[in-house]
């Protein structure tokens, strides 16, 4: 099992890396928090107009049969799931925008708050339209937006199904309909941990490519300027041996010149002691050394 989750995963990072791949992961939930949050802030505040009901529309219900009390409740429970994550939401984007540090908590606690919100308002929903369609919405759309880590994603999800079962069950009368809303929330939460799971391997992937690359490339440059160091070495210790050669050559043209100088003047001084015959004369001392 082991085996078959490190294959998956990929082999154990070293420290340093784990803690470099922990923070990218944090700064990559807080970039997508600051557009997601005042996004969501709008759908809140839209939601919250679109639910709202009237006074007028609540003396008429209140005097007329024909209006079911369950659809006041509903979009009373609507409305006051909208201004409570609103509120929340605005204080965790005062959070993301003005904390220099980014942490685990950042994306933890928001994926944690939105899908506790789809499921307060599939209970909500189950009132009146009966579906799972917001908490599914965002069951799937957490696993996308924020860049969560397995622990990280593990302890949103499990907020999150605790939070719908609690809903179905206190809202959901029809025992059928409860359990069956149950079972999709359950599925489709496994749906998104599963989706969040796999884009986290493949972030973890990717970064361990990118730092593979960027080691290679220091190894790469390291050894190029230590080529480039040798190279040099090398093209120096040709120009002295070059200079000494130039050197040896000039000392040696100077004596081969000296050598002729001294075997001119010895031809020049045998010249003068040659007989009229174009001889030596017998007895004649050469260099002072030699003897005719």
């Amino acid at each position: 099992m082991n085996e078959l989750i490190r294959r998956w995963l990929g082999e154990p990072l070293a420290d340093a890396d784990a803690n470099a791949f922990a923070r990218s992961t944090a700064d990559t939930s807080a970039s997508r928090l600051r557009v997601f949050l005042p996004l969501m802030a709008v759908v809140h505040v839209i939601h919250a107009i679109a639910y709202h009901v009237p006074a007028r529309d609540r003396v008429a219900a209140a005097t007329s049969a024909a209006i079911d009390p369950n659809v006041l409740v509903w979009k009373d429970g609507v409305v006051a799931a909208h201004l409570a994550t609103l509120a929340l939401n605005i204080v965790r984007a005062v959070l993301v925008w003005r904390t220099k540090r980014k942490n685990a908590f950042v994306a933890v606690a928001a994926a944690a708050l939105y899908l506790a919100h789809g499921a307060v308002c599939t209970g909500v929903d189950q009132l009146v339209v009966k579906n799972t369609g917001a908490y599914t919405g965002y069951a799937l759309g957490i696993a996308v937006v924020l860049a969560l880590t397995p622990r990280q994603t593990l302890i949103a999800y499990a907020v999150g199904v605790a939070t719908f079962v609690a809903s179905v069950h206190a809202l959901q009368t029809d025992p059928n309909l409860a359990t069956s809303a149950m079972l999709n929330g359950v599925t489709t939460s496994l749906v998104g941990i599963g989706l969040s799971l796999f884009l986290h391997v493949a972030r973890r992937r990717d970064f361990v490519q990118r730092t593979t690359i960027d080691r290679q490339k220091r190894e790469l440059a390291t050894l190029n300027t230590a080529l480039e160091r040798r190279v040099q070495d090398q093209v120096q210790e040709i120009v002295k041996r070059a200079d000494e050669v130039q050197a040896l050559n000039t000392q040696l043209q100077t004596r081969v010149r000296d050598r002729s100088n001294e075997l001119s003047l010895a031809l020049a001084k045998l010249a003068l002691r040659r007989g009229s015959e174009g001889v030596l004369s017998k007895g004649t001392l050469l260099g002072d050394r030699f003897e005719i």
